[in-house]
């Protein structure tokens, strides 16, 4: 809500450049809170049904510390986040796909400077991250199973159905390098085809999304492009571009604790989710 209100202000005191990027933090925030919030009720919706809790604690308000904010209850708040993530970011329909639309950046910011400086205005319009749209179709259906313990049986069924396009496209963005493709620009150009970005690949692996001997390769791909050689933990993109400044540091190759822990996580799916485990996944 202050970012809202911030953001409104800005627009009549400051240039219009600067508005919009605060508004993008706004955006980045909502987005950020319905997956943490997500998170943080998992362990209910994952339960077996008799073992989980009365639903009675999505009905509880929250104390808030802004003065004069209005006060809803969890259930409001992840319904809003909800609207706001598939109504107000969007989708973006390409050819054979359809795809969350990446607007300012999701993970990484600096996901614009990956494009030339004409076509990033229209990928803030119409641009798709495979990132978001790996993460909402391994998250959406935790938030269909909450919105099924609540009574909301259609939201239940419209999250579920969001969740299995997102997941159609996200497949789509499959590389024949052996990986998944990073975002797609608003006229159909593919960012990476020839890196693998970090990202979206350990989404895609634990939302069920790697199909057949995809699996196996693209434990390849991560050990041989974004571990090899990294004591520190995976690279956030490799082969890392020679024009990369700065090369193999921040987002041009360096190393995210916020990276690696997933990866570890889909390893650990990998290893053991199959009948035949992946070369390499388990020492990944």
């Amino acid at each position: 809500t202050a970012g809202l209100w911030l953001a409104r202000l800005l627009r009549h005191v400051v240039p219009a450049r600067f508005a919009e990027r605060v508004e993008s933090f706004r955006v980045q925030r909502l987005t950020s809170e319905f997956w943490l919030t997500l998170f943080v009720l998992m362990p209910a919706s994952l339960a077996k049904p008799k073992e989980r809790p009365p639903p009675q604690y999505l009905d509880y308000t929250p104390l808030s510390k802004l003065r004069g904010a209005r006060k809803s209850p969890v259930w409001q708040h992840l319904v809003t986040a909800y609207r706001h993530l598939s109504q107000d970011v969007g989708l973006s329909a390409g050819s054979g796909f359809t795809l969350l639309r990446a607007r300012y950046g999701d993970w990484n910011d600096g996901i614009l400077e990956l494009l030339p400086a004409h076509s990033r205005s229209r990928f803030m319009r119409d641009g798709a991250s495979v990132l978001t749209s790996a993460h909402a179709a391994y998250v959406l259906p935790r938030f269909a199973d909450l919105a099924d313990m609540h009574g909301d049986v259609a939201l239940a069924a419209e999250a579920r159905t969001l969740a299995h396009t997102l997941g159609e496209g996200v497949k789509a963005m499959w590389r024949d390098s052996g990986w998944f493709a990073r975002a797609v620009g608003a006229g159909g150009e593919v960012i990476g085809a020839e890196q693998c970005y970090a990202e979206p690949q350990p989404w895609a692996v634990v939302a069920g999304l790697v199909e057949g001997d995809r699996l196996g390769r693209l434990v390849a791909a991560i050990e041989g492009n974004l571990r090899k050689g990294s004591v520190l933990g995976v690279r956030n993109v490799g082969p890392i571009p020679e024009d990369a400044a700065p090369k193999g540091s921040g987002t041009s190759g360096g190393v995210w604790a916020s990276l690696s822990h997933p990866i570890v996580w889909a390893a650990g799916h990998a290893a053991t989710g199959v009948a035949s485990e992946p070369d390499g996944a388990r020492e990944l």
